[in-house]
């Protein structure tokens, strides 16, 4: 992070907001997120919206308005988890006007994101996807659409297969139960 690598930035960063093999600092979370951030990475955009969400790191308590501006930013650099919770302010109404299509728009993208996002990291795309609860989820979503307008058996059993991975992940079944009615 020191030497300036972004994703080192955010990863550090990551690391200090969630405590992890560290005190849990949200100032330092944040500065090392807004530096990442500078430098282009869209994941670092999301994590500024997790803080302004939460009201953390001195910020504005749960800023919602600010935490979907990071969001939207991080989506339109094709952050998977900036997807994600663009998505999730568009289902529930938080901060967004509430707008299912629109929500689900977002959920879609997420896998195709997290593909493009991992391609140089990972040659079996689906263990990459799988590992994350939002990529996964939006893989699952992906497949409904399918089933839904093809009634293909195949979409059925890879809709199921992406839901699992997701809820193995940590995937609420209240939250899939309220996005899939």
């Amino acid at each position: 992070a020191e030497a300036g690598d972004e994703c080192s930035m955010c990863c550090l960063a990551t690391a200090y907001m969630e405590g992890n093999g560290c005190k849990r600092d949200d100032d330092k979370a944040l500065y090392w997120f807004r530096k990442a951030e500078e430098k282009g990475y869209a994941d670092a955009a999301n994590g500024i919206g997790l803080l302004y969400e939460k009201g953390r790191a001195g910020l504005p308590k749960q800023d919602e308005k600010t935490a979907f501006s990071w969001y939207k930013k991080a989506a339109s650099m094709e952050s998977p988890s900036g997807m994600y919770n663009v998505g999730r302010f568009y289902y529930t109404g938080k901060a967004a006007p509430k707008d299912k299509s629109a929500a689900l728009s977002y959920f879609f993208q997420v896998g195709e994101a997290a593909k493009k996002k991992n391609v140089a990291l990972a040659n079996d795309m689906d263990e990459v996807l799988a590992r994350d609860k939002n990529a996964a989820f939006g893989m699952a979503l992906y497949y409904a659409d399918f089933w839904k307008t093809e009634h293909n058996a195949y979409c059925e059993v890879y809709f199921c297969e992406w839901l699992a991975k997701a809820c193995k992940n940590g995937i609420s079944m209240d939250f899939i139960e309220a996005t899939l009615e």
